[in-house]
C-alpha cells in the first residue's frame, strides 16, 4: 500500500450504495508489537507481512481477537483503506472488517 496506490484508489470515488469501496485481504500478517486493546472492545492494530512496512489499523468490536494477535502467530485480515488525518498529519489506515486465524 503506497501513496501512489491510494491516489489511484481515490479515482474510483465517490463510494456509496451503488459503488462500494473495495475490501482487500492480506494473508499471514503478524503483530509488529504495538497492537493494543481499546475501550469498547476495539483493537488498535499494528501489523506487517514478511518484509513489508508496518501498517496501523482499527478493528471495531473485535477485541476477542486480541490474545491471538499478540501471540505472534500469523493471521489474515480483510480491510478497507482510509486516510486518517490527525493533528494536521495524514496517513493511510486499515479499517479491519474481519480477522481470521490459521
Amino acid at each position: 500500500i503506497t501513496p501512489g496506490f491510494w491516489n489511484i484508489l481515490k479515482q474510483f470515488a465517490p463510494f456509496g450504495p451503488g459503488n462500494r469501496s473495495p475490501v482487500f485481504v492480506s494473508y499471514n500478517v503478524v503483530d509488529s508489537g504495538a497492537s493494543r486493546l481499546l475501550t469498547g472492545n476495539h483493537l488498535k492494530l499494528s501489523v506487517k507481512q514478511a518484509d513489508s512496512p508496518v501498517f496501523q489499523g482499527i478493528a471495531f468490536k473485535q477485541g476477542e481477537a486480541f490474545d491471538w494477535v499478540k501471540s505472534k502467530m500469523p493471521f489474515h485480515i480483510c480491510y478497507k483503506i482510509e486516510e486518517n488525518t490527525w493533528q494536521g498529519r495524514s496517513r493511510l489506515e486499515l479499517i479491519v472488517k474481519d480477522i481470521q486465524f490459521q
